[in-house]
């Protein structure tokens, strides 16, 4: 009786010491609940955008024009395209309306546009985050901007891409996830040829000072766009500041099907002093090979 004791409250250490690490410090799945209260303001005027959309179809479209409405909230505004990249609404440039922005790029080359499209239409949860150089109205300067986007569907079934930027947004932990899960997605499509993708700073993957690494079981970087001298390097062994040995606390953490959250000190890019960071990571097996992909954030940016 006395060992069964023991073994129970063992199993409820290990038990809660995995939901402290999936759970970590409030960290969860993308993307039901932000952390920045702009950002929720932007979620949660897209879903009512949508749902309007998929009311009215492109009569909608004349109410997210107007400057004095729901639909705007200081710089931020309403846009939608089709899913040929045609731009049917834009409260912020109501001129650009009409023009093919498929191909559209940024200040530094991202087609912003183009994963807007990907997003909705390649992701299972047909909406998420996009993150791009983008002038505010009425300047010319561009800043950050993330975009969030959700596939509608008008009454007469044609789809419609219903979007809502916020500019120099914090990285927000859903942002994290969403890109590890669409790195898991094109490394299962793709396999090690989705590596060069991950490496792409013209790509998805790359957006401030977040990117998305590759290690494998083995204890070798095989992608990491934020410090690319570890590439081919084991970092098994690496310790940080506290004594915390992050990729061995990845590799223990990282399941197939369920992100895990991991908390551990780390320089940003161009850095040298560490900073705490949180990683979501999954694993993914290529070729009968095991890897683990992950992205990290700082919370106090």
């Amino acid at each position: 009786m006395k060992n069964l004791f023991l073994l129970l409250i063992l199993l409820s250490v290990i038990f809660s010491a995995s939901l402290a690490i999936a759970k970590h410090h409030g960290l969860a799945e993308p993307c039901a609940k932000m952390q920045d209260a702009e950002a929720q303001a932007v979620l949660d005027i897209v879903h009512d955008a949508v749902a309007l959309v998929e009311l009215k179809g492109e009569a909608a479209f004349n109410e997210f024009s107007l400057s004095q409405s729901k639909w705007r909230r200081g710089d931020a505004y309403v846009f939608v395209h089709d899913l040929n990249g045609k731009l049917l609404c834009n409260g912020g440039f109501p001129q650009m309306v009409g023009k093919n922005m498929y191909g559209f790029r940024d200040v530094i080359g991202k087609p912003s546009v183009k994963f807007m499209i990907e997003q909705v239409t390649q992701s299972q949860r047909k909406d998420g985050w996009v993150h791009y150089l983008w002038p505010v109205p009425g300047k010319i300067e561009p800043k950050w901007k993330s975009t969030y986007v959700h596939l509608a569907k008008g009454p007469n079934n044609k789809k419609y891409v219903v979007a809502m930027g916020i500019y120099d947004v914090p990285t927000e932990p859903c942002f994290v996830a969403q890109q590890v899960d669409n790195a898991v997605r094109l490394l299962q499509a793709e396999g090690l040829n989705g590596f060069g993708a991950l490496r792409d700073r013209l790509g998805p993957f790359i957006w401030k000072g977040a990117y998305v690494y590759v290690f494998g079981y083995d204890g070798i970087m095989y992608v990491n766009p934020g410090k690319p001298l570890l590439e081919g390097i084991n970092v098994i062994k690496l310790m940080d500041e506290s004594g915390v040995k992050p990729f061995v606390e990845m590799l223990e953490a990282a399941e197939p099907q369920q992100g895990r959250w991991v908390e551990y000190f780390w320089p940003k890019p161009a850095e040298h002093r560490a900073r705490k960071k949180h990683a979501y990571v999954k694993r993914i097996s290529i070729d009968g090979k095991d890897y683990v992909v992950g992205c990290g954030l700082y919370l106090a940016e």
